[in-house]
């Protein structure tokens, strides 16, 4: 950034749809439009882990958590007529998956984006239409759910406050709902 030159290239196969540093700087996920992510190892400039999904159809968010222990990763179901979507949890130490989450289920669509609160503690979740889910890691529990008023515009993204009182949702149309939690 300081000379505005190029850093570092690194070629993956697919369409990006996220991207995430480690906190420590050393790993880039990349997650592809194919439900994979690749864990790149910046020093090395290699692919040392593709974290793969179900499907191979959707968009793929990756978001490291801020002690960098395990990463979130979006899986999108293939059959589209069930909307199901799936959060999958891994290990960062060896790439072992934790848990997986239904992140949304039917009567609603495709997933769009994820966020992970700066203590660890909270993964939110924003579906294209109306629905936002924040699960309780430890517990796996549901902890909170907007719905938004129907609307033409799609819900494009989410992420917490960095006291993690306030969670923001933006659409497509431009506007944003910022939520007390």
């Amino acid at each position: 950034v300081s000379n505005g030159n190029i850093h570092k290239q690194l070629e993956n196969q697919g369409n990006i749809t996220s991207l995430a540093f480690s906190p420590d700087n050393t790993l880039l996920a990349v997650g592809l439009e194919s439900d994979q992510a690749n864990i790149w190892n910046l020093t090395t400039e290699t692919i040392t882990y593709t974290l793969g999904g179900v499907s191979g159809y959707g968009s793929t968010s990756v978001e490291f958590s801020t002690d960098g222990t395990w990463l979130a990763l979006d899986i999108e179901d293939n059959n589209v007529q069930l909307n199901a979507d799936d959060v999958q949890v891994w290990k960062t130490d060896n790439w072992a998956p934790l848990f997986t989450l239904t992140a949304i289920g039917e009567g609603h669509n495709s997933f769009t984006d994820l966020s992970i609160s700066s203590d660890n503690r909270l993964l939110a979740v924003t579906a294209f239409d109306d629905l936002t889910r924040v699960w309780n890691i430890t517990t796996r529990e549901i902890e909170y759910e907007f719905i938004l008023p129907k609307r033409d515009s799609i819900l494009t993204s989410t992420d917490f406050s960095p006291d993690n009182k306030f969670l923001a949702t933006s659409r497509r149309d431009g506007s944003v709902g910022v939520w007390n939690l």
